[in-house]
């Protein structure tokens, strides 16, 4: 393999490596700047909402999905400095038009953390994990924020699982094989 390719273990694919630029380098040093401030916000909401706990006890599903956003958050975090590190200091190929990779990284981890969390809670996805209203807590907490942490760090896998939930969910019946009619042949009459 040449030194200017990248092959891909989990997919295969294959990517030519192109040299960074001075805007390329001001884009990934923005791109880690960002995260390394995002993972103090998030490491201070979850301190915030550990410290402050005994505010919210009425309101247990408050915490729960607070222990998840904030772990989807950390997740998409800790999954967008590992991709920094693996394409800008390993490789010197960091490509600027992948900022808003970095930018949304933390929001996507946190909104998908939330999704997943409703599906397995709903009952509509069978987990190993036991996660009755009978568990303690702590237990409970735990087992949110691990969903929310790996859902925020695999968002690529999350959301191709996600996309085969809606499937499943709202197959349409009787419309498999029917072809949309050619609009050129509509134009010809």
């Amino acid at each position: 393999m040449k030194e200017n390719t990248f092959v891909d273990e989990k997919t295969g694919n294959i990517y030519q490596l192109i040299p960074e630029k001075a805007w390329d380098i001001a884009a990934a040093t923005f791109s880690i700047l960002y995260l390394v401030v995002m993972l103090a916000v998030f490491a201070g909401l979850l301190f915030a909402v550990l410290a402050n706990q005994y505010l919210q006890e009425n309101n247990p599903i408050y915490l729960l999905m607070a222990y998840t956003v904030i772990g989807g958050g950390l997740g998409g975090i800790i999954n967008g400095i590992r991709s920094f590190i693996g394409w800008h200091a390993d490789r010197r190929a960091f490509g600027r038009r992948y900022v808003w990779k970095y930018i949304t990284l933390p929001l996507l981890g946190a909104v998908l953390a939330a999704m997943v969390y409703a599906f397995f809670r709903s009952g509509l996805v069978a987990f190993g994990g036991n996660l009755t209203p009978d568990d303690n807590f702590a237990n409970q907490a735990l087992g949110a924020f691990s969903i929310g942490a790996l859902s925020g760090y695999g968002s690529h896998r999350v959301l191709k699982w996600l996309e085969e939930q809606v499937n499943k969910l709202f197959k349409l019946t009787g419309t498999v094989g029917v072809e949309a009619p050619d609009s050129k042949d509509k134009a010809k009459e």
